[in-house]
């Protein structure tokens, strides 16, 4: 009789799934376990982390607007346990509410609103704040023996971790500053980071390095205890440059440049245009210009 009732109450919450359409996660499956969202004039970029063997994983991004038209559609790879991704939506207006869909290997879904300062959530948990209070006091500037960069920090429970954002003020991915960093020194302050928050939250803690354009360019897991350079995907490598590097201030004109791949990526290579988009080859300003100059800028 015991086993018919253990039964009758398998088949009673079964059919609850099934009506309700909840598909359960189980502990170690592949999961989303966060993405940051934030508005920088009118591009949006997304930072997302996920849990488990992601690594190869196919997703789906799906953004609707509050008319319910399509905003953007994409499909990106999973690299290790982060994904980045930034778009301009086609119709959207400043405030407009906007709803993120993940779907394929993993899904998840978000609101958020069209505006630089409409995703900052008030720091109302006590645990957030004592976190934040000591970021803010003894770690919002690194230091290294290439200089200096500030930090500015937001925290996330999710999936049993705290996510710490750690966003750079005035330091992008391109800049020498970045480029030459003391990578292990860097990675240590990371860990001394995660070993203090985890001393004060006791959770796992995984740290998410922004530039200051808002682009994921390391992560950090107290778990593993290692820290990761994100590799770039060809079209974010194109849309940086196309950010970073469209201008060249010559002797007597400023050049204006393009950039887009030329052929499919491989493992170890990729080739890239760069297209001068406001003089020719034999215009006297490009041939009298300093070439050598140009090239190692």
């Amino acid at each position: 009789m015991k086993k018919l009732k253990k039964i009758s109450m398998l088949l009673v919450v079964t059919m609850c799934f099934g009506l309700l359409n909840i598909f359960p996660t189980f502990a170690g499956d592949p999961t989303i376990s966060s993405v940051g969202i934030s508005v920088v004039g009118d591009e949006v970029r997304l930072t997302g982390t996920t849990v488990g063997d992601t690594d190869g994983l196919s997703i789906n991004i799906k953004v609707i607007g509050a008319d319910s038209k399509m905003e953007y559609f994409d499909q990106l790879m999973i690299v290790g346990n982060a994904f980045n991704l930034s778009f301009v939506p086609m119709n959207a207006k400043k405030d407009d509410k906007i709803i993120l869909k993940i779907s394929g290997d993993m899904i998840y879904t978000k609101e958020f609103v069209y505006s630089e300062n409409g995703n900052l959530p008030p720091v109302t948990n006590p645990m957030t704040k004592a976190m934040l209070d000591v970021l803010t006091e003894d770690y919002s500037e690194y230091t290294d023996y290439n200089g200096n960069f500030l930090l500015d920090y937001t925290i996330q429970s999710v999936s049993g971790y705290y996510v710490i954002t750690a966003k750079c003020k005035d330091t992008a991915v391109s800049d020498s500053l970045w480029l030459n960093r003391d990578v292990a020194r860097f990675r240590s302050f990371m860990s001394t980071i995660a070993d203090d928050m985890q001393y004060i939250s006791r959770t796992a803690i995984k740290i998410n390095v922004l530039d200051k354009n808002s682009y994921l360019v390391e992560t950090y897991d107290s778990k593993s205890g290692q820290g990761t350079a994100i590799q770039k995907t060809p079209s974010e490598i194109v849309a940086l440059l196309n950010q970073t590097f469209s201008s060249y201030s010559g002797k007597n004109k400023t050049f204006g440049f393009t950039y887009s791949t030329t052929s499919e990526a491989t493992a170890k290579s990729l080739k890239i245009k760069m297209k001068g988009n406001n003089f020719t080859k034999l215009e006297e300003a490009w041939v009298t210009d300093d070439s050598v100059r140009l090239l190692t800028s």
